[in-house]
């Protein structure tokens, strides 16, 4: 899933659409691989859950999101000091583009203005992740989380040079090693990129490509002839635990995407965002188990971590291959923005012109070639370790405390409190069982 770009004003019709294109992407294809080696007995139930906790994280962040911006909305009247959330018209357009890119400013003129300032207009910037993390947690909590994001964006990337080169490795015969090399080098200059609006051309071709690619896999799949058949379904597999870590991955961009097209949302139809948010997340994990239990029919056991390796070697296969890496090579900037972005807050890069972010991206993007080729063969696990060390923290967890940081009472409370220690321990299990089993080799 791909950050957000600048989201223009959503419609009751548009809104399904911009959350289904936000969640649904590369990480769709590691779902049938996911199921055969882990067991419909545990897939089943496992998804469930995380819909389940997803939707509870979602709620909890929302309800943080309206206590911050009814707080910012109140500050109007208030000493400047207290517009943390607030820009100013005389302010610089840089203060100014964070907000614009979510749809995130709201226009109000204070009633009275300080003595220092002449009467101006000023701008509500509605609350985002971040900035709910810094306004929620003291400063060592949020540069924590803020590592985490970054991990998390950088172990997303780097599944992205795995799955780049054996699509095109297994399509044209060339050396995934060369792939990545490659995949590298046009991966530096995109890096450098500091407005994420430069890219949202990019992430609209990607979702088409994604869209013909899934439609392809799903068309090849039903007149597929020599199907596998209900023989290769299984209960409980060896390696069920390494879709705990790939559920969580799959719905990872929910969280992030939630608090911008929130933002989106004119105040007419603001009351049926949550209820469409739920629609569509439980029809995702349906399509989920569809395309799943259809590719697992088809392909048997045999389905791989790169479900495109599964189709037959012809010019519509390959255009598919093509397609589908196009999109992922689309998405990596993309997806390495909120990692650079960190950077740039952390490193107070503003004062240097980029500098710090610039070198930091690159040497970023490089080590993630270098990691790629040393754990080419070991995507799944992978996938499995970043969903479950930083996904599940992200997604569960951090809503939940934050909620309960700014004075949930009552039975939510205590539903939040379960949810941050299910997380937890579901994070360190998931965790441990991945590490070790890296090793081992069928």
């Amino acid at each position: 899933m791909s950050p957000p770009t600048k989201i223009p004003p959503l419609t009751s019709k548009t809104l399904p659409i911009s959350l289904i294109k936000g969640v649904i992407g590369p990480a769709i294809l590691y779902v049938p691989h996911g199921f055969s080696t882990s067991g419909y007995l545990f897939t089943l139930p496992m998804l469930f859950l995380t819909v389940c906790l997803f939707l509870w994280s979602s709620r909890a962040l929302l309800d943080s999101w309206k206590d911050e911006y009814d707080l910012q909305a109140k500050s109007l009247n208030g000493p400047t000091s207290e517009r943390s959330l607030l820009v100013s018209s005389t302010d610089s357009d840089d203060d100014k583009l964070d907000a614009e890119l979510e749809g995130s400013v709201e226009t109000r003129f204070p009633s009275e203005a300080s003595d220092d300032l002449k009467p101006e207009e000023w701008t509500i910037v509605k609350p985002t992740f971040t900035s709910l993390v810094k306004t929620t947690f003291n400063n060592s909590t949020s540069t924590l989380i803020d590592l985490m994001i970054f991990c998390q964006q950088s172990g997303i990337t780097l599944t992205y040079y795995i799955f780049i080169s054996k699509n095109l490795s297994v399509c044209f015969g060339v050396n995934d090693n060369i792939v990545i090399f490659v995949l590298m080098l046009v991966q530096l200059p995109l890096s450098c990129i500091e407005s994420i609006a430069l890219l949202s051309k990019t992430n609209l071709i990607a979702n088409g490509l994604i869209g013909y690619g899934l439609v392809g896999i799903v068309i090849y799949a039903f007149v597929k002839e020599d199907k596998e058949g209900l023989e290769a379904f299984g209960g409980i597999r060896d390696k069920w635990y390494l879709f705990i870590g790939m559920s969580v991955l799959l719905f990872e961009g929910l969280i992030t995407l939630v608090i911008p097209l929130r933002n989106a949302t004119p105040k007419e139809i603001e009351h049926t965002f949550y209820g469409v948010l739920q629609t569509v997340v439980v029809a995702l994990a349906i399509f989920y188990v569809f395309f799943s239990m259809l590719c697992w029919y088809s392909f048997g056991n045999s389905v791989g971590i790169v479900l495109t390796a599964n189709l037959p070697v012809n010019a519509w296969s390959r255009s598919v291959q093509v397609c589908y890496s196009i999109a992922v090579g689309f998405t990596f900037p993309l997806q390495n923005f909120p990692a650079m972005e960190i950077v740039k807050n952390i490193a107070d890069d503003s004062r240097t012109g980029g500098v710090k972010r610039t070198v930091v991206g690159c040497v970023v993007v490089g080590f993630m070639a270098l990691v790629g080729e040393a754990i080419k063969d070991d995507l799944d696990h992978l996938v499995s370790l970043v969903g479950a060390l930083f996904g599940i923290p992200l997604a569960f967890i951090v809503p939940s405390l934050m909620r309960n940081q700014r004075g949930e009472e009552g039975w939510k409370r205590k539903v939040n409190w379960a949810v941050v220690c299910c997380g937890f321990v579901v994070m360190i299990a998931a965790t441990v069982a991945t590490v070790v089993s890296w090793s081992v080799k069928e």
